[in-house]
Formats: C-alpha cells, structure tokens, sequence
C-alpha cells in the first residue's frame, strides 16, 4: 500500500485518506512533462494517480515518467475508443466498469 499518493482527481481522494494515505494534489499542466511536475511537487511520493473525468489537460511525455503512474477511467465503456492508445501510457488502469477491463485487455492494456 502507497503511503503518499500524488493525486489528480475528485472521487477517490476521500478514499485513499480513509486508508490513511497522505494525497498530495497533482496540478497537470500541458507546457511540463508529467516528471518535472512531479519533481518540484512531491518527489517521494509512492505513486502517482491521474483520474480521467472531464476535462483533462495532460502533461508532456508521460512514457518518460521513470514514477508509476495510474490512471482512473470514469464512465469507461463511453470513454474505451479514446482511452485505449491513452491507456497503454500507464503502468497500470483502473476502471468502473468490467466490461471495460475485457475490451482494454483485448487492446494490450494492463486494466482493472
């Protein structure tokens, strides 16, 4: 279990803290890559968790991020089109749906 999460998101928050987790808020921004973001804000967090609802402005080169990052699919059988070839950037996919886990999978994605 992570001890610090870096954390950009709304539904989960609440959650991680109920397990005594410490969540720092992961500001992304689109001018940085996603390793400098997470250097000048929290450099030993355990992880790193990007919720995907909405509007969501990502960072540069997520594949060079040398931190494990997650990513969290709301609403992921109307969003599985678009967020396969996203998807395949994280080291590991959570989603709301298990028919989403099937049709990632089938897609080389590594979901949940």
């Amino acid at each position: 279990m992570p001890k610090k999460i870096l954390y950009a998101g709304t539904f989960l928050r609440e959650g991680f803290e109920a397990l005594g987790v410490t969540v720092v808020p992961l500001v992304l921004d689109g001018s940085r890559t996603l390793h400098e973001i997470i250097e000048s804000t929290c450099p030993d967090a355990d992880l790193v968790f990007i919720e995907f609802f909405g509007k969501r402005i990502l960072p540069r080169e997520i594949f060079a991020c040398t931190y494990p990052v997650c990513a969290y699919c709301i609403d992921s059988p109307l969003n599985e089109f678009w967020f396969a070839d996203l998807a395949r950037l994280f080291d590991w996919v959570f989603v709301d749906q298990q028919s989403s886990v099937i049709t990632l999978r089938s897609k080389g994605v590594d979901a949940f």
